[in-house]
C-alpha cells in the first residue's frame, strides 16, 4: 500500500475532514481493530508514513484511552525512514570480506518509527562488489547491522536475514541483489504481533556504478 511522503519529521496524514470520535474500546477490541500492513520506499534521508498512521494518531486523541491502551498505540510502527548516505558512511565497517580495497561498497537501510517519532527498529546493509570496468567480477557477503528496542509493553526481536542475487551475478554487465532483515514485535498479550521486513535492493554495474533502495514493510 502506498505511503504518505512527508517533508519534515512530523508525520500527519493530510485530510480535509475530521474523523468521528471513536467509541470507548477495551484493549482487546483496540488491538483487534488495528489495521496492519503496508509498504513504503523512502528516499535517503526521507520519512514516509504507513497507510495506517492516520488511524493510530486518531485513536491516540481519544480521551477514554487507558495507560495500557495509549502505550500500545504509541508503540506501533507508523512510519519508516531511510538513513542518509552520511549516516550510513559513518556506520560503515572498515572492510568487507572478499572485496579488494577501493572497490564499491553499497549501502542502504530501513528505520521503523513509532507515533512519537522514535526509531524502534532498524536494519542497515552493506554489500561490496568488484568489477573490471565492464563486468562484475565478484560480489561479497553482506555485512548487516540491526537494532531493536525492548519496551515495557512490547518486545521487538530480530529474526535474522536472507540474501539473494540474480543469476549469474558475475561475468555480466549488470546484477541485482536483495538483502532482507526480519523483526517480530510482540505486545505481551495473546492477541497480536507485528512483523517488520526491511528489503534492501542493490543494483550494480560492471562500470562500478551502483544504486540501492529500501522497501520497508509491516504486516500482521
Amino acid at each position: 500500500m502506498a505511503g504518505l511522503a512527508l517533508s519534515g519529521p512530523v508525520l500527519a496524514a493530510a485530510t480535509t475532514t475530521t474523523p468521528p470520535a471513536s467509541p470507548p474500546l477495551s484493549l482487546q477490541q483496540l488491538v483487534a481493530a488495528t489495521p496492519r500492513g503496508g509498504s513504503v520506499s523512502p528516499a535517503p534521508g526521507q520519512t514516509v508514513a504507513f497507510s495506517d498512521a492516520a488511524w493510530v494518531r486518531h485513536e491516540l486523541e481519544q480521551p477514554w484511552l487507558t495507560p495500557a491502551e495509549r502505550a500500545y498505540l504509541e508503540a506501533l510502527p507508523v512510519a519508516a525512514s531511510a538513513p542518509s548516505p552520511a549516516a550510513l558512511a559513518a556506520e560503515a565497517p572498515p572492510s568487507l570480506a572478499a572485496v579488494p580495497a577501493g572497490d564499491p561498497v553499497m549501502s542502504g537501510g530501513c528505520n521503523f518509527e513509532d507515533a512519537l517519532g522514535v526509531t524502534i527498529a532498524w536494519f542497515h546493509a552493506y554489500l561490496g562488489f568488484s568489477d573490471n570496468g565492464t563486468k562484475i567480477t565478484q560480489v561479497s557477503t553482506p555485512n548487516n547491522y540491526e537494532w531493536a528496542s525492548a519496551l515495557s509493553l512490547n518486545t521487538i526481536t530480530y529474526d535474522g536475514s536472507t540474501f539473494s542475487t540474480s543469476q549469474p551475478d558475475t561475468g555480466v554487465g549488470e546484477a541485482t541483489a536483495k538483502d532482507t532483515g526480519l523483526f517480530t514485535q510482540s505486545f505481551g498479550l495473546p492477541l497480536t504481533s507485528t512483523q517488520f521486513e526491511a528489503d534492501i535492493f542493490f543494483d550494480m554495474e560492471g562500470s562500478g556504478a551502483w544504486s540501492s533502495h529500501p522497501v520497508c514493510t509491516t504486516s500482521a
